[in-house]
């Protein structure tokens, strides 16, 4: 079992050639998330099951990192996977681990 407690989200760039849409779960405070890694990117075949597993993580707690520019003004980023806090879902795609 994965510890969440203080881990956040981050949306990765796609490689060149990439069809996969990527997004890692990491934790500020340089800790590893997973034995000795510091990072776990995971990624999808489609934007629809990476908005499905961020929604999953939000509604366990773990809420996307804010952009420098929102934490300058003391403000916090807004993803639009939050938008899915509410919703149900009949089913979760397989996200594979990089």
């Amino acid at each position: 079992m994965l510890p969440l407690d203080g881990l956040k989200l981050r949306d990765l760039e796609a490689g060149f050639m990439s069809r996969r849409h990527m997004f890692s779960i990491y934790n500020p405070e340089n800790r590893s998330v997973y034995k000795d890694f510091k990072t776990l990117d995971l990624s999808c075949e489609t934007q629809d099951e990476v908005d499905s597993w961020k929604a999953s993580f939000l509604r366990a707690g773990v809420y996307p990192e804010k952009s420098s520019e929102a934490m300058a003004n003391g403000e916090g980023e807004v993803s639009r996977a939050a938008g899915f806090l509410g919703v149900f879902f009949e089913g979760v795609g397989e996200a594979s681990v990089h």
